[in-house]
């Protein structure tokens, strides 16, 4: 075999790799996410959750904008209170309904809420002896969170996995000696 279609058939199969600097990125980017994704988040017991009793100053919905629209969707709610740092409702529980009656509350209602140690996100809320969010519905919306996580951070686990392959390959062929090809 020439050096030249030695040259060629290692040019072949290089053609299908990324860039060693690129694949790097690809590597390091792929694990980072796949891992944030597949790391299970951690369900508070009732009994370690902090009680906080709080006064409301008010309700604000905390939008993001929708890729290619002007539409903005509502992402959580921060509760702003007047004796307490502000809190916030998960995702899945914010909706505009819940936006509303929250917002339409007497400034000083008092509410009853449990909150992680150290955390600033509700697992429950009790307005006036009203149930507005179970702790149940929020410890059941983290364990479909956590389930979801591994098939999330899938995809990034098999890009990284491609960034490894390409820098393996690159690597191969590399310590050809030039006399080979």
């Amino acid at each position: 075999m020439s050096r030249k279609s030695r040259r060629r058939a290692a040019e072949r199969k290089l053609r299908h790799t990324a860039p060693p600097a690129v694949a790097l990125i690809i590597l390091l980017a792929g694990l980072f996410l796949g891992t944030m994704f597949a790391l299970p988040e951690r369900i508070v017991p009732r009994e370690e959750a902090v009680r906080v009793t709080a006064a409301l100053q008010e309700a604000q919905g905390v939008t993001r904008r929708r890729t290619g629209s002007r539409n903005r969707k509502l992402n959580t709610i921060r509760l702003c209170f007047s004796d307490h740092d502000p809190l916030f409702i998960r995702r899945a529980a914010s909706t505009e309904e819940l936006l509303a009656a929250l917002s339409a509350l007497p400034e000083g209602t008092v509410c009853d809420m449990l909150v992680p140690p150290g955390g600033a996100t509700l697992l429950s809320l009790h307005i006036g002896g009203q149930e507005v969010i179970t702790y149940a519905d929020t410890a059941e919306q983290i364990a479909r969170r956590n389930a979801a996580g591994p098939l999330i951070g899938l995809p990034f686990f098999l890009m990284g996995g491609y960034g490894a392959w390409s820098l393996l390959r690159r690597w191969q062929y590399r310590r050809t000696p030039a006399s080979q090809m």
